[in-house]
């Protein structure tokens, strides 16, 4: 499955995993946004399955309307960057454990967590 992404998070971090995903195996970058900005609409508009946020409000905003999109995912970066957890409607949450690039491009492609 092809996941079409969606940025949520400050503009250091988000230049971080723009570069990092920019030539993974079918994943394309939709859109991005600033903390507080309308996710929601920003989902509707760019037709994301897939959401990378910071946690904190970011994660919470994302996950609020979660029932409205069944095949969506988030992926919540700790504050730190150097953990991560999957959200599924499902629902479910994998520890994901240290990340590093590489496991961020795996994951994001869809391969399984962990």
């Amino acid at each position: 499955m092809r996941r079409r992404v969606l940025l949520v998070m400050q503009r250091l971090p988000r230049d971080i995993f723009k570069r990092v995903l920019t030539d993974a195996k079918d994943v394309e970058l939709v859109g991005e946004l600033a903390s507080g900005d309308d996710i929601a609409a920003k989902v509707h508009e760019t037709r994301a399955n897939f959401i990378i946020a910071g946690s904190g409000e970011d994660a919470s905003a994302v996950t609020s309307f979660f029932h409205d999109y069944g095949e969506l995912e988030v992926l919540a970066i700790e504050e730190d960057g150097d953990r991560a957890f999957i959200y599924r409607l499902a629902p479910s949450r994998s520890t994901i454990g240290e990340l590093t690039p590489e496991k961020l491009a795996a994951v994001v492609a869809g391969e399984p967590a962990g």
